[in-house]
């Protein structure tokens, strides 16, 4: 059976939502980390106090079939209580963009991001 990588990022409470709720044998995860960011928060005018890096990032392994149909299922029974929020979905290794997962995404639309 093959395996997809994934990297998702989103709004820390998402992710850390998703991480709590993704166990299954077929998907491995990272701990979440957050995003990097450019910006120096000592540069930041609200000061440095003030600047927190609200995105987050987790990666997971998916294994081919049930891997993915456990992963679409979760994403959409999370994103449905953060109405208007979505998941960017990229390639770990380049950081391309694959695609956006909100609560209208379906579950098929899901599993074409990850072929």
């Amino acid at each position: 059976m093959g395996k997809v990588f994934i990297s998702i990022e989103g709004e820390s409470s998402i992710i850390e939502e998703l991480n709590q709720l993704i166990e299954s044998k077929d998907i491995q995860k990272s701990s979440p980390v957050q995003k990097e960011s450019l910006a120096d928060p000592l540069d930041s005018p609200i000061g440095a106090d003030e600047v927190k890096s609200i995105i987050e990032v987790i990666t997971l392994i998916l294994e081919f079939g049930t891997g993915i149909i456990t992963f679409g299922l979760t994403v959409k029974k999370t994103l449905a209580e953060y109405p208007g929020k979505k998941l960017v979905l990229r390639n770990p290794n380049s950081g391309k963009k694959i695609g956006e997962i909100t609560e209208n995404t379906s579950e098929e639309e899901i599993k074409n991001m990850l072929k």
